[in-house]
């Protein structure tokens, strides 16, 4: 039964420190975007690697409003994605 009780608090760990990650992460795209307008610094997009991020940071940038921001994430993801994978991508935003 302890060896049962001991997973148990493991996994709730695992998914505790899932969703705090992804809490961050929400933040650090509204903080890199807002560095991004500042400082037109573009090489902090590359750690958003995985297609959901990278949605996630394009819809994030469309919030914000600003034309720069959206433009600089479109080409990040021109550049970063299939051709294929890309036209998807925006087809599914627009």
């Amino acid at each position: 039964m302890s060896d049962e009780v001991a997973r148990l608090k493991m996994q709730i760990a695992r998914l505790e420190a899932a969703a705090l990650n992804k809490e961050v992460e929400e933040t650090s795209a509204e903080v890199l975007l807002a560095r991004l307008q500042a400082t037109g610094d573009v090489s902090q997009l590359y750690t958003f690697r995985s297609l959901d991020k990278k949605l996630r940071l394009l819809n994030c940038a469309e919030q914000i409003g600003s034309p720069d921001a959206v433009l600089s994430v479109v080409l990040f993801m021109q550049e970063t994605l299939a051709p294929q994978v890309f036209f998807q991508a925006v087809k599914s935003v627009s």
